[in-house]
């Protein structure tokens, strides 16, 4: 049977050579009949016999480029016409301009360039007896991989791309996850943009922002590859512990694509190339994304900012001030711990979302200890076979048990060094042995040591007005302020007073809410 090679030239005669063969081995085997009539079949398709006549075709006819820069050419041809007033010379100018024309030219050089075929000499003819045109190209030119890049824009959506000027080229920084570019995946972080729908750019990002601006319907791109493809990003989720306005940032390098958020928003991070600049958007309770995504500031970035913000806002004299006084070592102590929970600068929590689950612990804050004592002991009376507290009696009495002995001294103690806070970790530890859900009346100290997955705390701020704090009595431990300003990253919701019972049923069914919807917790309590 014979074989099919690229240099015989003779497809069509070898597909009759085959069927002639394989009516010659059913008459001289016992072959299968099924397994021939397969073949004979394939064979004998009319698709299978188009191909082998273009094979022949390719093979019999040696293509060679006519000429090997015809976008070259054609902006010669344009540049002569520019000067020109007659109807044929204005027609022939702008279609050689179009961008399908365009594409198509340089689709044809790439192509040229590219393959093995030896371009033909400048004095021979076509086939039409003319003269072929002369080429330039020679063996130390570049190849210049020009793409066209075609896409549809509606007139009030963002394309979600961000350019930067770099050596007189304008290249593209960033593409905005979930945008229209980005689903596409046609353009890739540092191409070159050099023309949009046959305007020069010139590497000039004001006249792409104009452009853009006003250009509606289809947008072709005239680029020069990266060959980058676009990397899987890495899905980080975070919990906002600030309030950001890209309108109001004078350092973000593009008002339009930043995303603005409140505090306590759960932010999807996906992309952190950009060390200063993190893509980032918006989920739903079950972290599902919604919406487009937005430059915000990084976490480093923002931590750089606002510590600047706090030295600037020192007065001169209390900076002269501070010169003088003798530096000396403070150790940590969770008891005297005020001092440097002001100067922690919180700005991102890393978080994950998981399933409904039963919290272990409640924590109850306010400005009077007094105040949220009452509020844990109403909670407890609702439902008793739920809660537990730790009254003053039992704490009495469990530290006189404790101090005892020396190993009882050290547990009461506590890892931290603190006597009450050992005595209210222990508390809590043989509530919620019991089977019962805890309820921890703390200071912001102990609720930053109680909140990991051993005691998978829910802490409540119970906010009370001027006019509720004068009956709670004068003895303020805290100040609505300084919660608000420097712990406001602990809590995890906030009640406003107005009796005493309506706030206990509140936290009740906040309780309640979380055994049947999704939560955010920190990282920490999962991995």
């Amino acid at each position: 049977m014979s074989r099919i090679t690229s240099d015989d030239g003779e497809g069509e005669r070898v597909v009759q050579n085959v069927l002639n063969n394989i009516i010659r081995v059913k008459e001289l085997t016992a072959s299968k009949n099924t397994d021939k009539e397969l073949l004979q079949a394939l064979v004998g398709n009319p698709i299978v016999q188009s191909l082998a006549k273009a094979h022949t075709g390719i093979t019999e006819k040696k293509i060679k480029p006519v000429v090997l820069e015809a976008s070259e050419l054609s902006t010669s041809i344009c540049n002569l016409l520019d000067d020109s007033t007659g109807d044929l010379c204005v027609e022939l100018s702008r279609v050689l301009s179009t961008p399908h024309i365009v594409a198509l030219l340089g689709c044809h050089d790439s192509v040229a360039k590219r393959s093995n075929l030896t371009p033909g000499k400048s004095d021979s003819k076509t086939s039409n007896g003319s003269k072929s045109l002369p080429t330039k190209m020679t063996e130390e030119t570049p190849m210049r991989a020009v793409r066209m890049v075609g896409m549809y824009k509606k007139s009030w959506e963002p394309l979600g791309i961000t350019v930067v000027k770099e050596d007189k080229q304008l290249k593209i920084a960033r593409i905005l996850q979930g945008s229209e570019i980005d689903k596409k995946g046609l353009l890739h972080i540092d191409d070159i943009i050099l023309e949009v729908n046959g305007t020069a750019i010139n590497g000039d990002p004001k006249i792409l922002k104009d452009y853009l601006i006003k250009a509606t319907g289809s947008i072709v791109f005239k680029i020069l590859p990266s060959y980058e493809e676009n990397q899987v990003p890495k899905l980080l989720y975070l919990k906002c512990h600030i309030d950001y306005d890209p309108e109001k940032d004078k350092l973000t390098p593009c008002h339009e694509a930043g995303l603005g958020f409140a505090r306590g928003e759960i932010l999807q991070v996906v992309d952190q190339t950009d060390a200063d600049w993190w893509q980032a958007r918006r989920v739903n309770n079950k972290g599902e994304p919604r919406g487009r995504a937005g430059l915000i500031p990084s976490q480093s970035l923002e931590e750089k900012r606002r510590s600047m913000q706090e030295i600037n806002s020192i007065l001169p004299e209390d900076r002269r001030r501070s010169k003088k006084r003798r530096s000396t070592r403070r150790m940590y102590s969770v008891s005297q711990n005020s001092a440097f929970d002001k100067h922690d600068i919180a700005v991102y929590e890393e978080v994950a979302c998981i399933p409904p689950i039963s919290r272990k612990t409640i924590v109850i804050l306010m400005q009077s200890m007094s105040a949220a004592e009452t509020v844990a002991r109403r909670i407890a009376d609702l439902e008793p076979e739920v809660y537990g507290i730790a009254d003053n009696a039992a704490t009495l009495s469990r530290m006189s048990t404790l101090s005892r002995s020396k190993d009882g001294r050290e547990e009461l103690n506590g890892e931290h060094g603190d006597t009450s806070t050992g005595m209210e970790l222990l508390t809590a530890r043989e509530i919620i042995g019991s089977g019962k859900i805890c309820i921890l009346v703390a200071s912001p100290q102990t609720l930053k040591i109680v909140r990991t997955s051993e005691f998978l705390p829910y802490a409540v701020y119970v906010k009370a007005d001027s006019g509720h704090m004068e009956s709670f009595g004068k003895n303020y431990e805290l100040s609505s302020k300084d919660i608000e300003r420097y712990y406001m990253q602990y809590i995890d919701s906030v009640v406003d007073f107005s009796n005493w019972d309506d706030v206990a049923k509140t936290i009740i069914e906040q309780m309640k809410s979380l055994e049947t919807r999704h939560q955010w917790v920190p990282t920490s309590w999962v991995y």
